[in-house]
């Protein structure tokens, strides 16, 4: 098997679009990577990560980022420098929140923070104008900020297993949403009785 620093050299090399670095045991996140000017995806599930460095903004082409699977206590902030990020997997890290600064993701498509100790989402989610699928189950999230309604492209939106106890009003403003996942939690807004009924029936109680 080759070495993290070979396949490194070799993406280099062949100029290749796709790294994956997938439970190699990396406790740093190697600074080379941010030398492959031409990366498209990086996968680095399963290693024990806690830093991503702020050169990773030199990787302008990057359109998937799966960083699942390590050891984020926070959520790396230097994500958002990367300006044609289109998925970004952060789930199964013990990351608290999410920072003010994921409003810049303006390409970002789908965002998987599932399964972290997530408490607080940021008013700026509000500002992902093309994003259209999130997940965010199984964590501690104790409230949604109402700019989530402003999501118009939106399609999934998964809240399963959280602290909820009301949802905005504003997520029934959501035309393109297709699937919206409020299980396990503790909702007296809408009812239970609503939420059992699935997606249509939630989204008509908050129409009207």
């Amino acid at each position: 098997m080759n070495t993290v620093k070979e396949i490194i050299e070799e993406a280099k090399k062949d100029k290749s679009t796709n790294l994956d670095l997938c439970k190699r045991n990396l406790q740093s996140f190697p600074i080379e990577i941010c030398q492959l000017d031409h990366l498209q995806e990086l996968y680095l599930v399963g290693n024990e990560l806690q830093i991503i460095p702020k050169e990773i903004a030199f990787l302008k082409k990057l359109r998937f980022l799966n960083i699942s699977k390590n050891s984020f206590a926070h959520f790396p902030i230097e994500v958002c420098l990367l300006p044609s990020l289109f998925s970004l997997n952060v789930g199964l890290n013990p990351i608290q929140g999410l920072p003010s600064e994921i409003g810049r993701l303006l390409k970002l498509d789908e965002l998987f923070a599932h399964q972290c100790h997530i408490k607080t989402i940021p008013r700026e989610i509000g500002e992902l104008q093309n994003i259209r699928s999130i997940y965010l189950g199984h964590n501690r999230i104790e409230e949604i900020p109402e700019e989530i309604g402003n999501l118009k492209y939106l399609l999934n939106l998964e809240l399963r297993d959280n602290f909820l106890e009301k949802i905005p009003k504003s997520i029934g403003n959501l035309k393109s949403l297709s699937f919206l996942d409020l299980a396990e939690n503790n909702l007296t807004y809408p009812p239970l009785s609503v939420v059992q009924k699935g997606t249509k029936a939630i989204l008509e109680y908050l129409r009207q």
